[in-house]
């Protein structure tokens, strides 16, 4: 009889990242393979110490691991025997041959801070702990970012241990830091429930979200996001496809693939705009009516001279505000939103490309695609086969 390898899945489910990952594991399961997968027994957790652990995995003969790093001192006597293993976010200066999944924190940071900066802010701010490695990435590149189109960002530190300062002390410290910041500001956070924290802290300081905070967090995690009040934008990214493509990569290693610093990169696939950033910050009121009807109907065909009729102001005296005030014209604008709004379809909806043109006023995907090129640097199928579906 072949023997069934046995699969530890040591990842934490109780947020939206672990559980779409998971969801990828299952899926290529299903469609690949038959392991035998084990999660963690709940009498083996992290506080329980690694002995326990350690035991039950040996117990097991496992064939291969999945986990995230928090595990990685229990399971460092598997990884010195070169059990096949892919881990998170792993110190690969101390084993750079072990395979690894981690986000990609500089294209979730740039995504975040241009979703801000399309919303006309120009005082930022960024709030999580710094000091852990996806941090600093996501912080890092949301600071470059910011940094190229001249503004410069606020950084906050939350207290790593929270039992020398309690979480009401953690509200106030952090209800003062948004009372400090220039207004309106625009804040990206470490992940949704980062996010949530600041809509406490605003509440504490009696300020008002979004038109004076802004807030965008990362993982979209559905009811993080939409339970809160207002409902959080977020930045979404591609977990469950990355736990397919972790669970492949764990496949091949236990078939022989050596070990050798192997990356599976999560990445970001768009912006869910809720009500936290659903706001636009542009002085001019003739192109912040512009712009906000160009946003409101970026499902539909939209023209030009739409948009002209919605204002009070000529073609050419509104061409001439969004070229001084936007550093672009209204049509580059409409081209924008459309390229958003397919992006969106793509990812979401198992629509044909060329309905989706039709959707939006064009009889054919060849004029879409050249300014979805120009948007997003690749084709509209090339992005759907990137970020959607499986094949």
């Amino acid at each position: 009889m072949e023997k069934i390898p046995k699969v530890a899945v040591l990842i934490e489910a109780s947020r939206s990242a672990g559980r779409g990952l998971l969801s990828g594991i299952v899926r290529y399961i299903n469609s690949n393979n038959n392991w035998a997968c084990y999660r963690e027994p709940p009498s083996y957790t992290r506080l329980a110490g690694k002995r326990p652990l350690l035991a039950w995995l040996k117990g097991l003969n496992i064939s291969g691991i999945i986990a995230h790093d928090h595990y990685a001192r229990e399971i460092k006597s598997m990884i010195s025997e070169k059990t096949p293993m892919v881990i998170a976010s792993v110190d690969t200066s101390k084993y750079p041959f072990l395979p690894t999944f981690m986000d990609d924190g500089i294209a979730t940071g740039k995504m975040a801070a241009e979703h801000l900066l399309e919303r006309g802010m120009v005082n930022f701010a960024y709030y999580g702990l710094r000091k852990v490695d996806v941090f600093r990435d996501r912080a890092s590149s949301f600071k470059n970012v910011i940094k190229q189109a001249g503004h410069e960002v606020h950084f906050y530190e939350q207290q790593l241990n929270l039992r020398k300062s309690s979480w009401e002390n953690e509200l106030t410290r952090t209800a003062d830091w948004l009372a400090s910041l220039p207004k309106p500001v625009g804040i990206m956070t470490y992940a949704d429930d980062y996010s949530q924290q600041i809509v406490e802290a605003c509440k504490v300081a009696n300020l008002k979200i979004p038109d004076e905070v802004a807030i965008i967090g990362v993982d979209n995690d559905h009811l993080i996001c939409n339970l809160s009040n207002p409902p959080l934008s977020s930045v979404a990214l591609k977990y469950e496809r990355a736990g397919y493509e972790i669970a492949k990569l764990l496949d091949k290693l236990m078939n022989g693939e050596k070990m050798d610093g192997q990356k599976v990169i999560i990445e970001p696939t768009h912006v869910v705009t809720r009500q936290s950033t659903d706001t636009l910050y542009i002085d001019d009121k003739d192109v912040l009516q512009a712009v906000r009807f160009i946003h409101q109907n970026a499902n539909r065909p939209l023209q030009v001279e739409d948009v002209i009729n919605s204002s009070r102001l000529s073609r050419r005296a509104l061409q001439q505000k969004f070229d001084k005030i936007l550093g672009h014209s209204i049509f580059e604008e409409i081209q924008r939103r459309h390229s958003d709004q397919i992006a969106k379809m793509l990812i979401e909806t198992n629509l044909t490309i060329s309905k989706i043109a039709f959707n939006l006023g064009h009889s054919g995907v060849e004029h879409i695609s050249r300014y979805f090129r120009l948007a997003k640097g690749c084709s509209p199928s090339e992005y759907r086969k990137k970020y959607g579906t499986y094949r």
